[in-house]
């Protein structure tokens, strides 16, 4: 059995074959859930778009780290192919979510609104992240360099004196 390890990717189709796999042993065990998810999955999941990533980044309703496994198992995939964020990482106060989802029986995953996306990839001030900005840019039908500057000063509240480092900006603006 090939088990996966952390140096492996999952695209929008992995991570929906190991919901759709989670879904099944939730509803063996008679359990719905709400799943918030963020980050590089949810990139991949609601935009559609070439994007990979190594873990499912989510906040859950439920404790469901025994079917989690069982999915690791079945699939021979490793236990770090969905990571749960305890709400230490995320301020879900701030969070709006999309009101489309993706629905199976027994999990509804929630995803980020645009701005609440955007507002946490420029936080993370992380290179990697420039082509997720630049994509929820467009989505926002951000122009340049003075939207994304009147975003972040409207956002402060949310920022919560986190600084967007200036080098990210320079990198989102050469990108676009």
């Amino acid at each position: 059995m090939l088990v996966l390890d952390s140096r492996d990717m999952m695209d929008r189709d992995s991570i929906i074959t190991y919901l759709t796999e989670l879904n099944y042993w939730l509803g063996k065990a008679g359990i719905n859930i709400d799943m918030f998810v963020f980050g590089g999955a949810a990139m991949a999941l609601y935009y559609d778009y070439n994007r990979v990533t190594r873990e499912i980044d989510a906040v859950l309703s439920a404790d469901i780290g025994e079917e989690i496994g069982k999915v690791s198992d079945v699939l021979g995939i490793s236990p770090n192919w969905i990571y749960v964020d305890e709400g230490e990482g995320i301020d879900l106060r701030f969070i709006k979510c999309k009101d489309e989802g993706l629905h199976l029986a027994n999990i509804t995953v929630w995803y980020p609104s645009d701005k609440d996306m955007l507002c946490m990839k420029l936080i993370s001030g992380r290179s990697r992240d420039v082509d997720d900005i630049i994509v929820l840019m467009k989505e926002l039908r951000f122009s340049g360099e003075l939207d994304l500057r009147r975003f972040v000063e409207g956002y402060k509240d949310v920022l919560d004196g986190e600084e967007i480092k200036e080098t990210i900006i320079q990198e989102i603006i050469e990108g676009i």
